[in-house]
């Protein structure tokens, strides 16, 4: 068997692509200073907003495709947003707590649509302000791939100006471009709960419709753990050790 992978700075490409065109789309004399909101269950979609960062695929001045030598993204401003108190969310189907799951999600939604938020200072809450955002990345497998049309839906009821974009249709684009080329088997490395939610295998056979091409095999392998380690969980995690240890989960 042939497994044919799309590389992870594809996929991050056309996340980011896609968003460059978003915000060129949605951005006005309202909106052009508020930020972008980026959301995962932990840090590992800080590499999506360093992806972000980094793109100079565009000329700033034309929106005309090309490198002009600055960030795509130089000009906007980003909030990051991580629940780490309820991640992993990759174990949450397995416990069948998908409602719960999605709540958690519809609540981190509604950080990047409020002007405040509290911090803990001592044993008192402070409030803070902020500005909304105008845009929100869903920078998190499984809370695309069971929430996204939720969290459209939920994101239009408070202003129907922000779109939403989820990282699972990147990734599936990237993959099929690539499988124009180079024809065989998709293989999918993410998550227990990602691949148990079966998003990327229903966007790709979405995606081979669209396209008018056979509908590619696919192979997907969940990562237990793969999430804490990300996040430097040292029940899963140690980059001090010379040794295996007998502790790992």
């Amino acid at each position: 068997m042939i497994i044919k992978i799309a590389t992870l700075m594809n996929i991050k490409k056309h996340l980011v692509v896609l968003i460059f065109f978003f915000t060129c789309s949605f951005t006005d004399a309202q909106t052009r200073d508020r930020p972008i909101g980026v959301f995962d269950s932990g840090t590992g979609g800080l590499t999506v907003l360093q992806a972000i960062l980094t793109l100079d695929s565009f000329n700033n001045t034309t929106g005309v495709p090309g490198s002009d030598g600055i960030p795509d993204f130089s000009n906007e401003m980003f909030q990051y947003l991580a629940d780490q108190a309820n991640m992993p969310y990759g174990n949450y189907s397995a416990e069948k707590k998908i409602d719960l799951l999605r709540e958690h999600i519809l609540k981190n939604m509604n950080f990047f649509l409020t002007t405040s938020y509290e911090i803990r200072s001592r044993n008192e809450w402070q409030q803070q302000s902020k500005t909304t955002a105008k845009m929100i990345v869903i920078a998190c497998n499984t809370a695309t791939a069971y929430a996204l049309n939720d969290i459209k839906a939920f994101v239009n009821t408070k202003d129907q100006n922000i779109p939403v974009v989820g990282v699972i249709n990147a990734g599936v684009k990237a993959a099929m471009e690539y499988q124009k080329n180079n024809p065989g088997t998709i293989g999918v490395f993410a998550t227990a709960g990602t691949v148990a939610s079966n998003g990327y295998p229903n966007t790709i056979k979405n995606f081979a419709k669209q396209m008018k091409v056979t509908e590619p095999s696919v192979v997907s392998q969940g990562g237990v753990g793969l999430a804490e380690s990300i996040d430097r969980d040292w029940s899963y995690f140690g980059d001090t050790l010379t040794t295996v240890r007998t502790t790992y989960k």
